[in-house]
């Protein structure tokens, strides 16, 4: 039973990945919608190549089944910073379990890599002794907080979704808030594959029935999704109900609350994840064991403390606003000064991500965008500008990409692509530039158009002027 009840880390990361899967599967306008709100966060989500994701999961009900009957609270918080570019997670979680009048406080820490067709999850419950499972996720899935099927299905109209009329502060930042609802089918959809990871357990389970409130609250200024909740009573009262089939008896689950709340900052600004070294020379193989057993050991054994390590904190980093900012890696080998470019009114910003937004007429709108890269180059970084998420939705057309052009900007060779092209009936122009900075960082620089009708715009020329508004140092 202790054996099993090691593995238990490694499940809760399993479910943290399927709840960030399922959730976030997943603005310039001066009359936003919640389709081109959603449309926004499409395309801003489609170029984020890291992110830490904080997720927060309440489940209270009573449970009455052949061998107990017990009230049962799981408190859920989980930590976890994502990157793609290589697939990596590295987690914290503190979850705290009451029941039959007894409280206890799981901590756990993973890291989760890609290898070939499965991930690699190497977990602890002490911080001392890891453990080495193999699960078949598929690349998708491990990011799963940083896909963005839901907000494109929202985009197309394939999903129906409400705007709000009043703006709300999320972490510091006003948002728009998105409201919808899914049913277990759509959820089903946009987790893909992430149910592989636990299918043996699961494959009998039906959420088909079930519909799940959702909010979605995309940032005013930065256009990115901050926090989504969804209200998972429904499925899991079709979950819970049904655990009789894991552990072979008949099982009356009442069900009070299950909710998610996830919230997402530091886009692109994750550094790259590494499983320590002495991670995977201590890690042993994490024993078999059957579904039953593992759902059974999550509700028993209570009494076991397993408090070793410090408590997985809340690392969100709240955005600033002002007329100037600097963004600067930790180790300060790269400083770069911002100012509100002429026409703009400030700036919102964090240690190294800024954006700005104006509008140009009634009928037009300007949005800028800043990120500070390490480790990557100009050529890599366009290389993505491909805009093929464009070719795969109707939605998109007129679509026009250049190649990669270069200009000089005060002795630095600056690299860039434009895109235009008309989504439903506004026309957008894209620049996507690329500055080297010192020691091998980059400094990417989106200035995004936006309009009813055809934009008139000298890029080379107000690009030119945008950079002419930022100062470079090591």
């Amino acid at each position: 039973m202790k054996e099993n009840r090691r593995r238990m880390p490694a499940l809760i990361a399993a479910l943290i990945l399927i709840c960030a899967a399922a959730v976030l599967a997943g603005c310039g306008a001066k009359k936003p919608t919640a389709q081109s709100l959603a449309k926004t966060a499409s395309e801003k989500m489609a170029k984020v190549n890291s992110a830490n994701v904080f997720e927060h999961v309440l489940f209270e009900g009573d449970m009455d089944t052949d061998s107990l009957t017990m009230d049962l609270t799981l408190n859920i918080n989980a930590d976890m910073d994502v990157t793609t570019r290589p697939v990596m997670a590295h987690a914290k979680v503190r979850t705290e379990v009451s029941a039959l009048g007894e409280n206890e406080v799981i901590k756990s820490e993973s890291y989760s890599e890609k290898n070939g067709d499965k991930v690699v999850v190497y977990s602890t419950a002490d911080g001392e002794n890891w453990t080495q499972e193999e699960q078949a996720l598929a690349d998708s899935d491990l990011t799963g907080a940083l896909e963005n099927n839901l907000y494109a299905k929202i985009a197309d109209g394939t999903i129906q979704a409400e705007l709000a009329e009043e703006t709300v502060e999320v972490n510091g930042q006003e948002a728009y808030v998105l409201s919808l609802t899914l049913d277990g089918n759509q959820i089903g959809e946009l987790m893909g594959g992430a149910l592989s990871s636990m299918e043996d357990m699961l494959k009998d389970l039906d959420i088909s029935g079930t519909t799940a409130p959702v909010k979605i609250y995309i940032s005013k200024d930065s256009g990115y999704p901050v926090r989504m909740e969804l209200d998972a009573l429904s499925i899991g009262e079709a979950l819970f109900g049904q655990l009789g089939t894991l552990l072979g008896e008949s099982a009356n689950v009442q069900l009070k609350t299950f909710s998610v709340a996830v919230d997402m900052s530091k886009f692109n600004e994750i550094d790259p994840i590494k499983v320590p070294q002495e991670v995977r020379d201590s890690a042993q193989e994490a024993a078999e064991a059957p579904a039953e057993t593992e759902i059974s050991d999550m509700v028993g054994n209570l009494e076991q403390d397993i408090e070793n390590f410090d408590d997985a904190g809340d690392y969100q980093e709240e955005m600033q606003s002002g007329k100037e900012c600097v963004l600067a890696d930790q180790e300060g080998k790269v400083s770069v000064k911002i100012t509100v470019p002429d026409g703009f009114d400030e700036l919102s910003y964090s240690d190294t991500y800024a954006s700005a937004y104006t509008y140009m007429d009634d009928d037009s709108s300007a949005s800028v965008f800043y990120y500070l890269f390490e480790n990557e180059t100009a050529d890599h970084y366009l290389s993505h500008m491909d805009g093929e998420y464009m070719h795969e939705s109707a939605d998109y057309s007129n679509i026009e990409i250049s190649d990669v052009k270069e200009f000089d900007m005060d002795g630095t060779a600056v690299k860039y692509k434009t895109m235009s092209f008309d989504f439903q009936d506004t026309h957008f122009i894209q620049y996507n530039i690329a500055v080297p900075a010192q020691n091998g960082y980059l400094l990417s620089v989106e200035i995004d158009f936006t309009g009813e009708k055809e934009l008139k715009v000298d890029g080379e020329a107000y690009m030119k002027e945008i950079l002419s508004h930022v100062t470079i140092s090591g």
